[in-house]
């Protein structure tokens, strides 16, 4: 259902009275009202028949091949519908001077703001929500939906229910929002769509699915409630897990952690199946650059683990992470969860602190060697367990948009 102006669409009619146009087939030349619009489809109309003539909006009936007088605009009976008498018609699909779209135009013109607004799909006051999300249905068509205190979520309806001509604008004022389609239906070609704090954008529907117009980063945040991907460390938790993974290109950023027990090492291990954490099957290749205190120009290759992936702890225990107030590891892993062709790669930048003033880098790749389709990755201290995170910093997993 939609609404639409064609080019050279005109049939003849013998209807009389003030119903329904019946469409009696396209006039020589012309194309007919059914070649251009389905059924519902909304249209403006000409019709003259001798000396009567009336303009509108017209609804069309496929199944009855019939044009509903929706609206009348101008006629010659006062600018009411005509009572036609018996004859021939013709009806003519046509743009009008006063066009529910044009009409208010000419904007100096003015002089009911409130139906200018109407037409031209603006609300005089913009919703805001500051809890419990909004459910965004039919009526919110040409709406700007503000969201603001804490983070919410926008369900949307079917998008078959709502059409092709239906969008909102939605602003994340201070929180994160996040756009959750009905079923299985998708946005962006995602299930859901996080909007962070202080963007906007445009949701329209194709009336499958539905697209925005939201630029940020090429990297989108994955599963924390909070909505910007990070996870800040609390509850000195002994491991942290990221689930549920599918195949796609992830980011796992990590931002100045430290583990409660000093010289520790900072270690990753895969999950696959959706519930099974392996413990063997590892190995990684790094280089380790040292700057300053006792690591002055050192350089020297990672050790290897066939328990999981080092990230930190190279060269021995004595250039692990500390526990120290100032000490602490940040990095980034890249990977692809894949599936069961090829083993999992992991590519890894890391560096941390020590209290001798120095700073250690690590790069390399690390692997997980088994064909099997990664599910989730967990963080953990080592080499002795449970070692338990200090209460500092933040970790946080990211997905390049498709």
């Amino acid at each position: 259902m939609a609404f639409v102006l064609a080019d050279n669409v005109s049939e003849s009619s013998i209807t009389v009275g003030t119903g329904d146009f019946e469409l009696a087939g396209a006039i020589t030349g012309y194309k007919a009202f059914g070649d251009v619009l389905a059924d519902g489809d909304t249209t403006e109309y000409a019709i003259r028949g001798g000396t009567e003539w009336e303009t509108g909006l017209g609804t069309y009936d496929a199944d009855t091949n019939t044009l509903a007088r929706t609206e009348v605009y101008e006629s010659s009976n006062g600018d009411v519908a005509v009572d036609w008498p018996a004859g021939t018609k013709t009806v003519t699909i046509t743009p009008l001077a006063d066009s529910t779209l044009n009409r208010h135009r000419n904007l100096s013109e003015l002089t009911d703001k409130a139906a200018a607004r109407s037409n031209l799909l603006v609300k005089a006051t913009p919703q805001i929500f500051t809890s419990g999300g909004h459910t965004a249905v039919a009526a919110d068509r040409g709406n700007v939906l503000t969201f603001t205190t804490v983070a919410q979520t926008v369900p949307l309806t079917a998008a078959a229910t709502l059409g092709s001509d239906w969008f909102v604008d939605v602003v994340a004022f201070d929180v994160a929002v996040t756009i959750d389609p009905n079923s299985t239906e998708l946005v962006d070609g995602a299930s859901t769509l996080i909007i962070p704090p202080g963007h906007s954008c445009r949701v329209w529907c194709t009336a499958t699915a539905f697209r925005t117009n939201l630029v940020t980063s090429a990297l989108m945040p994955v599963g924390e409630a909070k909505g910007d991907g990070w996870r800040v460390i609390s509850g000195s938790p002994t491991e942290i897990d990221f689930t549920g993974l599918t195949a796609g290109e992830y980011v796992l950023k990590i931002d100045g952690v430290r583990p409660a027990t000093d010289d520790s090492s900072l270690r990753m291990r895969v999950q696959t199946g959706g519930s099974t954490w392996q413990t063997t099957g590892y190995g990684y290749q790094a280089q380790i650059l040292g700057s300053g205190g006792s690591y002055a120009n050192y350089t020297a290759t990672g050790d290897s683990h066939t328990a999981s992936i080092g990230l930190t702890q190279f060269h021995g225990a004595t250039i692990s992470v500390g526990n120290a107030a100032g000490e602490g590891a940040c990095g980034e892993v890249k990977f692809n969860p894949g599936d069961t062709n090829i083993g999992r790669a992991f590519r890894f930048e890391s560096h941390w602190y020590r209290p001798d003033v120095s700073l250690i880098e690590a790069r390399g790749t690390g692997q997980y060697g088994s064909n099997i389709a990664v599910t989730g990755i967990r963080l953990f201290w080592s080499p002795t367990t449970p070692i338990a995170f200090a209460n500092v910093g933040r970790v946080g997993l990211f997905k390049y948009r498709d």
